[in-house]
């Protein structure tokens, strides 16, 4: 949603932090432009009578391996507890067998922002966790909370955006723009325009993330920030500091992209796109 900071007063903007409800955006055609993660996306695609194309790539993975400091060798196996976010079929956990295929997830919460409470107290349903699947913001969140039993002895264990490249020398391609095809026939000039802001922002806000820190404290104090955004303007500034989150952008019309979409999506067991699927 930081890609998006000057838009979000418009009362044509609306953030939804349940996947299956942008999901049903894109399948029931109600929205101009919506932002989920690739692999949903992919599939709506393939899906009959879907009026959506892929316009861009808007992040490149921010998923870790949190420790607890409950595990007391500090190696992970398939022995201890590991509690990951979403399913057995999403994302985050294709990515993390992908790197540990001989460890097991034993439990999922629904989403990454139901985590920050477990991964605090190294505490999931009367287990203790070992080691957390998480992604940013949520793990910097996490990590600056000084007064959780976690903070002293916890722990990135893995980035698993390093360990994806190091094995398949690909990126982690993760939340996409679809853009609904009719509107964009009827509309082309101004969604391009539209989306050479939205790029020009990420750039700024790389560069000098204090600016985003600014344009969130435009939307009241901070939990009103949160409710808007997720996050407030001091962890957006944390977070793109170093850019944990890895906002960035490419475009559907530069050259490879469809190449480097589809071999993402086949190392992800998902759908893959053919060139009728984007802009």
């Amino acid at each position: 949603t930081l890609a998006f900071l000057d838009y979000a007063k418009s009362p044509k903007y609306e953030t939804n932090t349940n996947v299956s409800n942008v999901q049903a955006t894109i399948a029931n055609g109600s929205k101009d432009l919506v932002v989920v993660d690739l692999v949903s996306g992919a599939t709506l695609l393939n899906s009959n009578n879907i009026d959506y194309k892929l316009l861009s790539i808007l992040t490149f993975g921010n998923f870790f391996v949190f420790a607890t400091g409950n595990d007391t060798d500090d190696v992970m196996t398939d022995d201890d507890y590991i509690l990951g976010f979403g399913s057995n079929t999403a994302t985050p956990y294709y990515i993390f067998k992908e790197v540990f295929p001989n460890v097991e997830v034993d439990a999922f919460v629904s989403g990454v922002s139901d985590l920050p409470a477990f991964a605090k107290l190294g505490v999931y349903d009367s287990h203790s966790v070992d080691y957390i699947i998480i992604a940013e913001p949520v793990l910097t969140q996490v990590r600056a909370d000084t007064t959780a039993p976690t903070y002293e002895n916890g722990y990135v264990y893995a980035d698993l955006q390093e360990e994806w490249s190091k094995l398949h020398q690909e990126r982690i391609l993760g939340a996409a723009l679809f853009v609904k095809n009719s509107s964009y026939l009827s509309k082309e000039t101004a969604i391009e325009e539209f989306k050479t802001l939205v790029y020009a922002n990420i750039a700024a806000i790389r560069l000098l993330p204090s600016m985003a820190a600014s344009k969130l404290n435009a939307y009241g104090d901070l939990n009103a920030q949160r409710s808007k955004f997720g996050l407030d303007a001091n962890l957006a500034e944390s977070v793109l500091t170093d850019n944990v989150i890895n906002l960035g952008f490419s475009d559907s019309q530069q050259d490879g992209f469809l190449s480097e979409v589809n071999a993402y999506l086949t190392l992800v067991h998902a759908q893959t796109l053919d060139a009728t699927h984007i802009v």
